[in-house]
């Protein structure tokens, strides 16, 4: 059964270190939809990152090109290859068993992300 999770929006100035754009607890939800408006130059890296117990750390999960230009498993699809994004795009998790999801990205130059999450 799912709950549903609350929409929330997030935005971040991006700079060449990866940051955290959002944490976001997922317990009894099925599945996540995160969509991406950029701003500015594209993306370094966009990495998602999970735990399935409270307690345990979140770990990266995705973060290659190939994770996104071919997704399966807890990815279940993705409009394009995410860590070189230029534009807008979106990814969708099942997030089963999932306690918490986590988004990280940089950008070489200056760059706003706005990241919509909903479930």
């Amino acid at each position: 059964m799912s709950y549903g999770l609350v929409q929330e929006t997030y935005t971040e100035n991006l700079t060449a270190s990866e940051v955290t754009v959002f944490k976001q607890n997922v317990t009894n939800v099925e599945f996540v939809m995160i969509e991406v408006d950029l701003t500015g130059s594209p993306l370094d890296s966009f990495t998602i990152q999970m735990k399935g117990h409270a307690a345990s750390d979140l770990k990266d999960m995705f973060s290659t090109s190939e994770d996104y230009t071919n997704p399966m498993g807890l990815l279940r699809g993705s409009s394009c290859d995410m860590t070189t994004l230029n534009t807008d795009g979106w990814v969708m998790l099942d997030t089963r068993g999932i306690s918490e999801i986590a988004l990280k990205s940089s950008s070489s130059s200056t760059t706003t992300l706005t990241v919509r999450v909903g479930g």
